[in-house]
């Protein structure tokens, strides 16, 4: 299981149900920095979309109450066409990948 939370960008079905995922890889670990040289980061790059076979579980959570500002998210789990289960999440308009499984 890796932990990615990092933006996606989701195309819906009629119904709402996540039909394709994509996201950046993450960027990289800064390279070693040479004496007097900044280190640097390998850039994040987009992934090729992919394509949900089955959404396997979603639930909504609300939370926070306490707080100024409430937390509801929903979420998905979902089977992808590479065979890997992802773990989405709608915020307000933004949707998250919170984890992946291979």
């Amino acid at each position: 299981m890796r932990l990615l939370m990092t933006q996606a960008r989701v195309e819906l079905s009629d119904d709402e149900t996540p039909v394709s995922v994509e996201w950046d890889a993450p960027a990289g670990l800064p390279s070693p920095a040479r004496r007097g040289a900044p280190s640097r980061r390998t850039p994040r790059r987009p992934l090729p979309p992919r394509r949900v076979i089955n959404v396997l579980d979603r639930w909504h959570y609300a939370g926070r109450w306490w707080e100024t500002r409430e937390l509801h998210r929903g979420y998905y789990l979902l089977e992808l066409d590479d065979g890997a289960q992802l773990e989405l999440f709608r915020e307000g308009d933004d949707w998250w990948v919170a984890r992946t499984t291979d």
